[in-house]
């Protein structure tokens, strides 16, 4: 594999190279190698270990882990407490380097979108920014999600029946898929899982810094600096990172957010890819029409919130604008980021569309205060796949793939 191998030529080769488990992977003829390295998170921190949860959409009974409601495979799904999933506990993460000898002096965390199984579509990506700007690429799965997810949760069949199964029981229900019909389950009858998952990976990537910072890698240098390319759901947690700038560890993060960037009240979630109607619909009320009042309901949750305290704010301010006071904070405080974040839209996207991304990104005068580009692919795209395998689109892919990846390292590096 050499550099100049097109987007397609990259992608079939990192597909076939990657796994998991092997701790360095030497890509031949290549100027990068990808290391896989361990990571424990302290997920007991962060979820209830009674096997309880708040669940409204079970007519605000606690859902009780224990107790069987649907008899199958989706009850399987319910009953399987989080501080017990010990693949999201203890796994491995991709770092994509130079191979060269010498400490990198910067490092861009990529953050992948909801309901991501691998890393197939993420590897050229990485490789990319990493072969532009001589950078480590650290690719960061989701709690939850990619090899932090149960294995359970990718077996077709049983996930077939569970989405069968939401179908008789929820007759409005749209978009249901084996693809989202764990991610669905999970979030429907638990929606506190979304925040919870989400101050998890949150307190990881603190963690990880940390440890950057203390010159705990000997790839990486203790000053190097550190930026973010988000995606989707991980431009939502981009932002939020560099807004609350824990102990100033982002003060000098810049951050791309590619098909990113709206409040969770503008996401058009709703995709056999993503969620299903009915989890979608849990996480609106949830959220955006009863967050307060059900931080209020929900103890632990609310516990949880305030010892976030900047994190927990910025995460309430990119919710909606219903909640005042939050949305006047989120504005004062991108227009004191206008030259650290960037947003990357595309014009096909029905998922976070260009217009909601663009009325998320005002400031108190009610305008744009982001540097903002929306980007119309001469090809047949979507919000879920923009960059397509396809022989008949190769040239076109690969000159889009250029020429974006190209300025999301010249935003990095001035």
């Amino acid at each position: 594999m050499t550099n100049t191998l097109t987007y397609s030529q990259e992608y079939e080769a990192l597909k076939t190279a990657y796994d998991f488990h092997t701790p360095e992977i030497l890509l031949p003829e290549s100027s990068v190698k990808i290391l896989n390295l361990p990571f424990t998170s302290q997920s007991e921190l962060i979820f209830p270990a009674d096997k309880v949860y708040y669940a409204p959409k079970l007519s605000g009974s606690p859902l009780n882990l224990d107790t069987i409601f649907f008899e199958g495979d989706m009850d399987k799904i319910l009953q399987q407490s989080d501080d017990q999933i010990l693949d999201n506990k203890i796994f491995t993460y991709p770092m994509v380097l130079p191979k060269q000898a010498e400490a990198v002096q910067g490092v861009v965390f990529l953050f992948h979108g909801l309901n991501e199984k691998d890393w197939t579509k993420y590897l050229p990506w990485a490789k990319r920014i990493c072969d532009l700007s001589k950078k480590a690429v650290i690719l960061f799965p989701l709690a939850f999600h990619i090899n932090r997810a149960m294995p359970a949760w990718y077996d077709t069949r049983a996930m077939n029946r569970i989405s069968q199964k939401r179908k008789s029981l929820f007759i409005n229900i749209a978009e249901t898929s084996f693809t989202n019909a764990a991610m669905s389950t999970r979030l429907h009858f638990a929606p506190s899982r979304f925040f919870l998952s989400g101050l998890e990976t949150y307190s990881d990537i603190i963690q990880l810094t940390q440890k950057i910072k203390a010159g705990g890698f000997p790839e990486i240098s203790a000053n190097a600096k550190i930026d973010f390319f988000g995606y989707s759901a991980g431009a939502f947690l981009a932002q939020i990172l560099l807004m609350a700038n824990r102990d100033n560890l982002f003060e000098k993060t810049k951050a791309v957010l590619f098909c990113g960037g709206p409040l969770l009240s503008r996401m058009h979630l709703t995709s056999r890819y993503i969620m299903d109607s009915e989890a979608h619909h849990a996480i609106q009320d949830f959220y955006i029409d009863g967050f307060d009042r059900n931080l209020l309901l929900d103890q632990k949750l609310g516990t949880l919130y305030e010892n976030a305290k900047r994190g927990g704010a910025y995460f309430r301010s990119m919710l909606s604008e219903s909640y005042g006071a939050a949305n006047i904070q989120r504005q004062k405080r991108l227009e004191e980021l206008e030259h650290q974040i960037m947003s990357i839209a595309l014009a096909q996207d029905d998922v976070m569309t260009p217009s909601e991304i663009q009325a998320s990104l005002i400031g108190t005068k009610g305008k744009p205060v982001l540097p903002m580009k929306v980007l119309d692919f001469a090809y047949p795209h979507s919000h879920v796949n923009p960059f397509p395998v396809v022989p008949k689109y190769a040239d076109t892919v690969e000159l889009a793939f250029n020429e974006m990846m190209q300025e999301v390292v010249d935003f990095f590096e001035h």
